[in-house]
């Protein structure tokens, strides 16, 4: 589930089955086209946080937020770790 924070905040939900701990999984980002009202300015996803159960994402074209799609990958770097 992706929740919209604010202008150009984004909360991304994973489950709590995956039981990913915080800062301990990396979420690669990328821009999607174009922020929301342009056809040239093109979107930047930049991470701002990990956490068990979501993860936070910044969305712009330059120093200030927009509202834009971004892509996204998981990886759990405690795959290989014995629980």
């Amino acid at each position: 589930t992706v929740e919209w924070v604010s202008t150009g905040r984004y909360k991304v939900y994973v489950p709590s089955e995956w039981k990913l701990q915080d800062n301990n999984y990396m979420a690669v980002l990328t821009g999607y086209g174009f922020v929301e009202g342009s056809s040239k300015a093109a979107t930047k996803a930049t991470l701002l946080g990990a956490y068990s159960t979501y993860f936070e994402v910044f969305v712009s074209d330059d120093a200030s937020a927009n509202n834009g799609s971004f892509m996204f990958i998981l990886t759990n770097l405690n795959d290989w770790m014995y629980l």
